[in-house]
């Protein structure tokens, strides 16, 4: 049902879409490039993040702080409840580490796939982070609304790096190949130097979900 209202959108590694809906359309699945739509998971409800890790693991979370993974392409999947509150977003090291942000408890991490998961909590985090990412070099970046906190060590520590020159209410983040940072939501702002100074180039308003793919912006 496209009529539903879809936070986030992921590609395997096969080319199939994934979209999770925000009510009750359950996370659905395209394997013709977006012609058609099946149900992948019709259990899932209120998908607020959807990813796919480096290796090929579909991966959701909802508002209601539950954890969806599937290894095999969406034909089947398990739930994990983490927490009581929304999962924001999700991100994946190269080393398979996990990582979830949270509307009220931090972060979250797991080095099992998702089977288990160990709160983190720090000074320089906050507990609601709507958004975060990871760059190559598998540095992490969180946000909360104009406040950017940098970890080098794989979420053991963590630095404030530098203030979006806005106030949004749920910023979101990317990164290209080149490890520049977007942050947007009105509009796009672009930072080179690790999130420490940052360029408005442009965009709309009310932004939900971004999308680097080579030089271009979606």
């Amino acid at each position: 049902d496209l009529n539903q209202y879809y936070y986030n959108i992921a590609v395997d590694f096969d080319d199939n879409i994934y979209l999770g809906a925000n009510w009750g359309g359950g996370i659905i699945k395209s394997s013709d490039y977006g012609l058609t739509f099946t149900v992948s998971n019709s259990n899932a409800y209120r998908i607020r993040s959807l990813v796919v890790s480096n290796e090929g693991y579909i991966y959701a979370g909802n508002e209601d702080g539950i954890f969806y993974r599937s290894f095999d392409n969406g034909v089947t999947w398990s739930s994990i409840s983490v927490t009581d509150v929304e999962i924001c977003s999700i991100i994946t090291l190269s080393n398979g580490k996990i990582f979830i942000s949270t509307k009220g408890r931090s972060l979250f991490s797991s080095t099992d796939y998702g089977e288990t998961w160990v709160q983190i909590t720090h000074p320089n985090l906050f507990n609601s982070i709507n958004s975060m990412i990871a760059d190559s070099n598998d540095y992490l970046y969180a946000e909360h609304r104009e406040s950017i906190s940098k970890s080098t060590d794989l979420g053991n520590s963590w630095e404030l790096t530098g203030f979006i020159p806005t106030y949004p209410i749920e910023p979101v983040l990317a990164i290209d190949k080149y490890n520049n940072i977007y942050n947007s939501h009105n509009g796009v702002y672009k930072s080179s130097d690790e999130g420490i100074t940052w360029n408005y180039i442009g965009g709309p308003d009310g932004i939900d979900c971004i999308r680097i793919d080579s030089n271009k912006i979606y």
